[in-house]
């Protein structure tokens, strides 16, 4: 599933995996 969304988007994916990871720690 995530090498599937990751070959759609390119690196936006990784950028958008990097910013929900961070604001999910940023909520805890």
């Amino acid at each position: 599933e995530v090498l599937d969304i990751d070959a759609i988007t390119g690196g936006y994916n990784l950028q958008a995996a990097w910013s929900t990871g961070f604001l999910a720690g940023q909520l805890k």
